[in-house]
């Protein structure tokens, strides 16, 4: 299962605070929606694309090969997202920060702390260990 790109993870936690913002809902709450419409899409195992009116034609959807946008690639970044929500809490509330789930800024504020999360950041650099090998 290939995992989601670190930008696609920040750009769909982006659009989810929109779309919170838009519904005026905490982003927790946008979060648990989404997460419960992943799940539900992947628990019988087949993800299904459309049905016909009477119900008698199913499409489901098959995933290319190392396509990123599988729907348990989804799921799993919809629980990682819940995590690094939770996180973000506990970080802002040990930071002495207040909010308000019915300010304004709420859903900005949270989704700051959760875009700072080292689990949503992609690789910017590497170096080589050369440590194990023998003169």
């Amino acid at each position: 299962m290939a995992q989601l790109q670190a930008q696609l993870k920040r750009g769909l936690l982006e659009y989810l605070c929109d779309q919170a913002d838009d519904s005026a809902v905490p982003l927790g709450v946008a979060l648990k929606a989404f997460h419960r419409s992943r799940f539900s899409e992947i628990q019988s195992g087949k993800f299904v694309v459309s049905t016909s009116g009477a119900g008698k034609s199913v499409s489901f959807y098959i995933a290319a090969q190392g396509s990123q946008l599988q729907p348990e690639s989804i799921t799993v970044t919809s629980q990682e997202f819940r995590e690094v929500f939770r996180t973000a809490l506990v970080t802002l509330t040990a930071a002495g920060t207040t909010y308000d789930q019915n300010d304004a800024q709420y859903n900005q504020t949270i989704l700051s702390a959760m875009l700072d999360d080292d689990r949503l950041q992609g690789v910017t650099s590497f170096s080589c260990d050369l440590g194990g090998l023998n003169e």
